[in-house]
């Protein structure tokens, strides 16, 4: 059996396709037998597509739930948000943003939200100046060209590789921030009129993510096939702290990361309960 769906990404990076590439790489998905296609749905969601479309991007789907669609996670890869905020020349340290100019990311981007809590829980006289800038590779060319003061960074770009260009560190969500990130989303028409393509889709991805957790080598070799500017071993003890234990979060894991975005995204839903958001039928069928 040769089961076809689209797997969609938002930003094709470590934080969110190493559980793609892990499950490919060991044989899960054709153990499973899947054709799983890898899609950008950055700039159209295959909402016509004649074959079922899943996502990697969870903080994604948690907004378009608090938007109102019809959708649930299915599965949590990481927890943290792996991004970098690096200043330029003499901004050694997040306090220095004062006023100052952020290259950013669009307003309805996980990562705008992830960066204006870090940088609300700062006592800064003046908000900075936050940009939206299309990729890594211009918010770090803004940044040696000195039009901006920082920038954030995701995980296509390793800490060492920005340091080499005597960028400081100065912040990170994933040392800051507990949120499902990264995993597995789709809608609930998907869920039920397709369980056994779900049941399959998770069971690759809970093993890929079982295997990623006790076998730092495979890891290692894995994001080695990946793009990524820079060394990868920089990355890999950061990544394994963002990665859940089997695919769960906890409910109050759940319930706060609601609650914050619901009210940076200025929206009602933030009462919305843990079922309004995951569900780990399949996830738990698998791992019992």
């Amino acid at each position: 059996m040769n089961r076809q769906l689209l797997l969609g990404f938002k930003a094709f990076d470590v934080h969110e396709l190493l559980c793609h590439f892990a499950a490919r790489k060991a044989g899960y998905y054709q153990r499973q037998g899947l054709n799983v296609l890898l899609r950008d749905i950055t700039f159209t969601g295959y909402e016509h597509s004649s074959l079922p479309v899943f996502s990697t991007a969870c903080a994604t789907g948690l907004m378009d739930i608090l938007n109102g669609k019809e959708k649930r996670l299915l599965l949590v890869v990481m927890q943290r948000p792996l991004f970098w905020l690096f200043g330029g020349a003499g901004i050694e340290n997040i306090e220095q943003l004062d006023g100052s100019s952020v290259a950013g990311y669009v307003d309805f981007a996980p990562p705008a939200h992830f960066l204006n809590w870090i940088l609300a829980d700062v006592s800064l006289d003046r908000t900075p100046d936050i940009q939206p800038v299309r990729d890594d590779l211009a918010r770090l060319g803004l940044l040696l060209s000195g039009e901006v003061d920082a920038g954030l960074f995701s995980s296509a770009v390793s800490p060492a590789y920005l340091e080499t260009f005597g960028l400081n560190k100065l912040s990170s969500p994933a040392e800051l921030l507990q949120f499902p990130t990264t995993g597995l989303t789709t809608e609930i028409s998907v869920i039920e009129q397709q369980p056994e393509l779900v049941e399959a889709l998770v069971a690759a991805h809970a093993e890929a993510l079982a295997l990623l957790r006790k076998d730092v080598d495979f890891i290692f070799s894995t994001i080695k096939e990946m793009p990524l500017l820079g060394d990868p071993a920089g990355l890999i003890p950061t990544l394994r702290g963002a990665l859940t234990e089997d695919g769960h979060v906890t409910e109050s894991v759940g319930r706060s990361s609601l609650q914050r975005m619901a009210q940076s995204m200025g929206s009602g839903s933030s009462s919305l309960g843990h079922s309004a958001l995951f569900d780990f039928s399949a996830l738990n069928r698998f791992l019992n």
